[in-house]
C-alpha cells in the first residue's frame, strides 16, 4: 500500500468516526504554540474539537461526548436534580445515586434492585432472521414498569442495554414526578 493510499485510508477512517480529515485533525489537535507562551501546555478543548466530539455543560443536563451529535433523547430528559435511587445498604447510605450514562444501563438496573430491595429485572428476549444475520428484540420489566426496544439490535448484549436504557428513562420521570431531588 502507497503513502497516498495509506493516506485516503486514514481520511476516510477518521470521516468514519465522524471527525474531519488528517490536516485539519491535526491542526487543531496540536495547534501551533505563540511566540509569547511557549511554554503552555496544549489545552484538553482543542483535543475534544479536534476529535469532533460535543461536550455539554452538565449544569443543565446530564453531560456526555457524542460524535456530531449522535445523542440518545434519553440524556436530554435526564437532569442531574433527579437522583436515580437513594442508597440504603452500604457506604454512603442515605444519599441519592444519579443515573450515569456512561455506565452500563443493565449494571445500574440490577444495583438499583440490590440497593431498594426489589427483585431483579425480568428480561424477555427474542431473535429473528437467518443464523448468519440474527436481530433481536427484548422488553424489561422491573418494579411495575415495562420497556421494549423499538428496532432490532444485532447482539442480545445491545437489546438489553437499549431496553433498559428506556427503562431508566421511565424511573428517572416517575422520580421527577414524585418529586424526589437530589
Amino acid at each position: 500500500m502507497t503513502h497516498t493510499e495509506k493516506y485516503k485510508a486514514t481520511s476516510g477512517k477518521l470521516l468514519v468516526m465522524g471527525t474531519i480529515f488528517i490536516p485539519n485533525y491535526v491542526k487543531k489537535a496540536f495547534p501551533s504554540v505563540s511566540p509569547n507562551n511557549s511554554n503552555s501546555a496544549v489545552p484538553f478543548e482543542f483535543s475534544i474539537a479536534a476529535l469532533g466530539l460535543i461536550v455539554r455543560d452538565t449544569t443543565s443536563a446530564v453531560g456526555t461526548s457524542f460524535v456530531d451529535g449522535q445523542e440518545d433523547n434519553v440524556d436530554e430528559e435526564m437532569s442531574l436534580n433527579v437522583p436515580f435511587y437513594v442508597k440504603v445498604r452500604g457506604k454512603g447510605k442515605g444519599r441519592p445515586v444519579l443515573y450515569d450514562p456512561l455506565k452500563s444501563s443493565v449494571a445500574q438496573i440490577y444495583e438499583l434492585a440490590e440497593q431498594v430491595g426489589l427483585p431483579e429485572p425480568n428480561f424477555t428476549t427474542s431473535s429473528s432472521g437467518a443464523a448468519h444475520l440474527r436481530s433481536f428484540k427484548a422488553e424489561v420489566s422491573f418494579n411495575n414498569l415495562t420497556a421494549t426496544t423499538s428496532g432490532c439490535a444485532g447482539s442480545m448484549k445491545e437489546v438489553k442495554e437499549q431496553a433498559c436504557k428506556l427503562l431508566v428513562e421511565l424511573i428517572l420521570a416517575r422520580n421527577k414526578d414524585a418529586g424526589l431531588t437530589a
